[in-house]
């Protein structure tokens, strides 16, 4: 996942869909909308707990986690968004 996120991508859902194919899930190469908005908030949701437990880890990939999830904010939940925002925007802003 690390270099996928420390990689500007022109086309995010091609992006997702090669961290989903790296993740040993090819049957979900293809997800579709309610499958992807479902694996982003939980994307979201585990990284930002891994990131309140290892400031280290947060400081060196919130940012690249930031800069994936921004482009595609929209399939995100509302609360899930906020809580990048609120958790990770600070941390981007300064990279």
């Amino acid at each position: 996942m690390s270099e996928i996120l420390n990689e500007p991508a022109s086309d995010n859902r091609s992006v997702i869909e090669e961290f989903l194919r790296s993740r040993g899930s090819a049957d979900m190469a293809h997800p579709g909308t309610e499958d992807l908005r479902a694996f982003l908030d939980v994307t979201a949701a585990n990284e930002l707990d891994v990131f309140e437990h290892d400031e280290d880890l947060a400081t060196r990939s919130g940012p690249g986690l930031y800069r994936l999830l921004e482009p595609v904010h929209a399939l995100l939940s509302t609360a899930g968004w906020e809580a990048v925002r609120r958790e990770l925007g600070a941390r981007t802003a300064g990279s």
